[in-house]
């Protein structure tokens, strides 16, 4: 386990940079976006892009993520024939869906602003929107074609960076030219122009192998749309999940609530942040456990996974919540003050999603494509009949956004528990230990003293949310240690932690073998 280990830490450290930088510039992309426009605008602005985001699904057709999987596969094997035609299958195929799906929206888009939706407005908005989805379905494919030869760093690098700091940058110089809505609406065009061009560069210069150059390819459609269809069918669901409550509040609401519903999801999605960093790294070792048969080791793996995700989640997730109001005020200004009840709805569905560790993605690692699409698709309908109950009835209250957050919640809670118990299953995987309990015991401990002293001293605001976080940050390890939350894996990690950054933490790791 400890080569395992080493890889982990190796990839976190990268995974760990990327997730937390583009969290950083999307946040701050969305807080600007918040401040410049108003939350009917935003509304129209996410409403489109969600359905823009949902034709990009049915674009892609699942071989995306099939064009990783080919590459990793011949290339391992050596046939660098099928390894170059699974590259250029996948381009040739996605040039017809991309391409179609793309005419189909802009020659649709007035029909589908004014009968779907009611509001004429969003026809222009689809329009220029329809031109972003070969540009976003060719960059994919140049990303996926990276992780398939383990370059993940330029996938990190174009997706998580590079993007949206032109995303970022366009937005500005088109609001200080005057646009607010078109502002947005070309700063994501441009963004995925940026995409294509910087994916296409790595592919090209920095990661395509020289013994693939002068090979002629062997073409392999057939095994891939073979392959991709059921992950068409399970990314449609899942980009339901994601998308769905916006499109529906769309349809039923004014644009007014899409917008503080974007704002609510914005901030509860940094509750799936340490499952995020975790995923990556998470999948490759459980695959290689699986094909290894190391079901023990899987086992073992899965729960250190998961203990550290909850150890992050669960912490994050009380703050978010107990300060809910003061974050939104603060970051996006009172016009958005109600999207916090939302949002703490949202923060619990993640947070359960999160309990159960990297369940979906051990099931695709295990080759469990049909659970994983039954999981996406269970959740996907429950979620859409519940956004068809929850919204209008909540709209009748004037809360139309608290229906979507419950769906959604719902949703995402099943589609963890549903991961879990196939787990449990077939492999008798279980996330939990008796570590969790001592987790969740320092985590509520803390939490509860960084709040109860920063309130004692300070009004209920930004800066005693502030000051909670610091005193949680400065406590919560001295509990861990005192209730023997670590084991002798976590002072694996921190040897490899030494070996890949060359970090000097000897006196860490010494304390926390006291502790073991």
């Amino acid at each position: 386990m400890n080569t395992d280990l080493s890889l982990l830490v190796k990839g976190a450290a990268l995974m760990t940079i990327g997730v937390f930088a583009s969290k950083i510039l999307g946040y701050a992309f969305q807080i600007f976006l918040a401040r410049i426009l108003t939350p009917s605008e935003l509304g129209l602005f996410l409403i489109a892009t969600s359905v823009v985001g949902l034709f990009a699904i049915l674009s892609n057709f699942g071989i995306a993520e099939s064009l990783s999987r080919f590459i990793a596969f011949y290339y391992a094997k050596k046939e660098y024939e099928k390894t170059k035609g699974s590259i250029i299958s996948a381009f040739t195929m996605h040039s017809g869906t991309a391409i179609g799906m793309a005419l189909i929206l802009f020659f649709g888009s007035d029909l589908l602003a004014v009968f779907v939706f009611s509001k004429p407005e969003l026809g222009i908005i689809f329009k220029i929107l329809a031109f972003t989805l070969p540009l976003s379905i060719f960059s994919v494919d140049c990303l996926m074609a990276m992780e398939g030869f383990k370059k993940i760093k330029y996938k990190i690098l174009t997706r998580r960076f590079l993007q949206l700091v032109a995303k970022f940058g366009v937005l500005i110089f088109f609001w200080l030219l005057g646009l607010s809505l078109m502002a947005a609406v070309l700063a994501y065009l441009v963004s995925e122009i940026v995409a294509l061009f910087f994916s296409a560069f790595f592919l090209k210069k920095k990661v395509f192998p020289k013994e693939l150059e002068k090979v002629k390819a062997v073409l392999v459609k057939r095994e891939m749309a073979s392959f991709a269809w059921p992950l068409l069918l399970a990314g449609v669901f899942a980009n339901i999940l994601i998308t769905i409550d916006v499109i529906m509040l769309g349809y039923f609401a004014p644009a007014y609530d899409a917008g503080q519903y974007g704002i609510a999801h914005t901030t509860g999605q940094l509750g799936l942040m340490p499952l995020e960093i975790m995923l990556a790294l998470a999948v490759p070792i459980a695959t290689g456990y699986i094909a290894l048969n190391k079901i023990a080791e899987l086992k073992k793996i899965y729960a250190i996974i998961s203990r550290w995700i909850f150890s992050l989640a669960f912490p994050l997730g009380l703050l978010l919540v107990l300060f809910a109001v003061p974050i939104q005020i603060f970051l996006f200004g009172n016009s958005y003050a109600e999207s916090a009840g939302a949002m703490v709805i949202l923060v619990a569905g993640y947070f359960a999603f999160c309990l159960f560790g990297p369940a979906q993605q051990t099931l695709l690692a295990a080759g469990k494509t049909k659970l994983n699409f039954i999981n996406s698709t269970t959740a996907g309908i429950v979620t859409v009949i519940l956004n068809a109950l929850l919204i209008p009835y909540f709209l009748a209250q004037n809360s139309a956004t608290i229906g979507a957050a419950i769906s959604t919640a719902v949703a995402y809670s099943l589609w963890g528990l549903m991961g879990f118990a196939e787990l449990f299953w077939l492999y008798k995987i279980k996330p939990f230990t008796s570590k969790h309990i001592k987790v969740f015991a320092a985590a509520i401990a803390s939490v509860a003293i960084g709040f109860f002293t920063a309130n004692f001293f300070l009004d209920y605001s930004i800066f005693s949310a502030i000051a909670t976080g610091i005193i949680f940050l400065a406590i919560y390890p001295v509990f861990l240690l005192s209730l023997h939350s670590f084991e002798k894996e976590d002072i694996e990690i921190m040897f490899a932690i030494e070996r890949k950054t060359g970090l000097r933490i000897e006196f860490v790791r010494n304390i926390v073998k006291k502790f073991l």
